[in-house]
């Protein structure tokens, strides 16, 4: 991140000239590495060639990678652009790292930046996965791959919900199920200052209720209020909705 693009966000940052009532940040890839391998390996070649998992099993011994196609590093300028981002009240809506994800940036401890989304890639050659060995700090009643990481490159990330690739039943082709190919459609309401993000794929996703308060400029952790559920579907919908200003606070389902 250059001077030049970090003085442009922050001129865009305050400007709410020209009836602006709402601010995405919108780049390819996420601003973090969720990805793990295996335990030796070094590189993600191998990634197309893994086994995909049964539903509900969970490799034993991965590790987290530093995969430099993410927006992971270098650190400085992915903590500064996020500075940014949090002065607007902009989420960040990405996509390209395989893994649709939802999860809470970071900077100099978890949870002090913006909220992310990632799309997944509706022809996924590279099914990405997050399985990391160790359970996260505050996981989201027990489900062991959220919560807060501090990924390879040592950024502070709070894992919402990750749609791994998994042995997902159903008819079609089972690449398309198994590998969690998808697509995003944000809709944004202009009376209520609200965003909705539909995601639609083929998998497994979880159905959960949090809350997102946004207080000054960073959010609250009212989401960890959260009802957590995991079903098995053959179509997922993914609704987010994050207040964008005061005291406004909302409530957000997946598979409503």
């Amino acid at each position: 991140m250059g001077q030049r693009q970090l003085d442009f966000l922050e001129s865009w940052a305050a400007d709410w000239s020209g009836g602006v009532w709402m601010k995405f940040a919108v780049s390819q890839t996420r601003f973090a590495c969720l990805q793990t391998m295996p335990a030796g390996t070094q590189d993600d070649n191998i990634d197309p060639k893994l086994p995909i998992l049964p539903v509900g099993e969970y490799p034993p011994d991965d590790w987290m990678m530093a995969d430099h196609d993410s927006g992971g590093w270098p650190q400085h300028g992915r903590n500064d652009a996020i500075r940014k981002w949090r002065k607007a009240f902009a989420m960040h809506l990405s996509g390209d790292q395989h893994l649709g994800s939802t999860s809470h940036y970071g900077v100099d401890d978890f949870r002090d930046g913006v909220y992310e989304v990632c799309t997944p890639a509706i022809s996924n050659l590279f099914p990405r996965r997050w399985f990391p060995s160790h359970p996260g700090k505050n996981t989201l009643l027990g489900r062991r791959n959220t919560g807060d990481y501090l990924d390879r490159f040592g950024n502070h990330i709070t894992v919402l919900a990750v749609a791994n690739p998994h042995q997902y039943p159903g008819s079609g082709f089972p690449g398309l199920r198994y590998w969690v190919t998808g697509y995003s459609i944000l809709r944004c309401n202009r009376e209520t200052q609200k965003g909705n993000l539909i995601r639609e794929g083929v998998a497994e996703v979880a159905h959960y209720l949090w809350r997102l308060k946004q207080d000054g400029e960073i959010f609250s952790e009212d989401y960890w209020d959260t009802d957590f559920r995991t079903e098995l579907q053959g179509t997922f919908r993914k609704e987010l909705e994050s207040g964008l200003s005061g005291e406004e606070t909302a409530s957000s389902p997946w598979l409503k």
